[in-house]
């Protein structure tokens, strides 16, 4: 579906204008605003998913044509679109949705042509889904981010007594926490699975795993990171601001970690 240029375009468009009304309903509380927000998010996340379905259902490009910034993008958008359920957090869904169009627009304008070279066989559900999980981490890391952000955020206007406005907007310091250690804890599992696949499937198709490989070696370092971040937030080892300096630092890793995978020096560049 994304192969059609007016279907991405209005993809794109929606998405930007549901970002456009959450900055709206940042400014100034409008319960028209939000669900206009939501409801294009929804309209998004259902032609995504649509796309993501129809391109599993074509076997001759199931696993080529999902590229992994697609599926982050999904798996932002899903995840945000449960939060904004349960939870008015309009400061946190715009930062989502910030985040989401970006790597929308990069995945529709830069990485949507380049072609899957991959040897043939090699592909299999095993390394779909662990590229699936994967990225599924990326997403709840990068919330995690944002949740960090926010805390810190909140935490400097309460220290110096600014009752304003965006203090009012933003939520209590115990559920920015509990955010964070939330999508901490998901994000480790979801990449402590996604680890296990990967190395269960380089076994089965090269009959190793290349420990010396970059991207190896950065999946490994990324999940002990957060391995120790987690244990560190949950025992409360460290103190919860610290905690949110190292993560909103951890994402850098993050990013670095995703463009490992397109390094040719790298046996993972041919799934980036």
């Amino acid at each position: 579906m994304f192969t059609e240029r007016w279907v991405f375009d209005f993809v794109l468009y929606a998405y930007v204008l549901s970002l456009l009304f959450s900055y709206a309903t940042l400014l100034r509380p409008n319960r028209e605003a939000r669900i206009l927000s939501s409801s294009l998010l929804i309209v998004v996340w259902f032609i995504m998913t649509t796309d993501i379905i129809m391109r599993l259902m074509d076997k001759q490009h199931i696993y080529g044509q999902i590229e992994p910034l697609l599926l982050y993008t999904w798996a932002l958008i899903s995840i945000t679109l449960c939060v904004s359920l349960f939870f008015q957090l309009d400061l946190f869904v715009f930062c989502a949705s910030l985040i989401g169009i970006t790597a929308l627009a990069i995945h529709l304008f830069v990485s949507r042509n380049v072609a899957l070279n991959a040897p043939p066989g090699v592909i299999s559900e095993l390394v779909f889904i662990h590229i699936t999980l994967a990225v599924s981490a990326y997403a709840t890391f990068s919330l995690a981010s944002i949740c960090a952000m926010l805390y810190l955020l909140s935490r400097r206007q309460l220290k110096r007594k600014k009752w304003n406005l965006l203090l009012r907007r933003l939520p209590s310091l115990d559920q920015l926490e509990q955010f964070m250690l939330g999508f901490v804890g998901i994000g480790v599992l979801l990449l402590f699975i996604s680890i296990i696949l990967g190395t269960i499937w380089a076994y089965q198709v090269y009959g190793q795993l290349y420990w010396t490989d970059i991207k190896v070696v950065g999946s490994f370092l990324l999940f002990l990171i957060y391995v120790v971040l987690f244990g560190a937030a949950w025992t409360r080892w460290i103190a919860t601001q610290k905690v949110a300096w190292c993560l909103l630092v951890s994402m850098l890793f993050v990013i670095t970690n995703y463009f490992l995978s397109k390094v040719h020096f790298s046996f993972h560049h041919w799934i980036s």
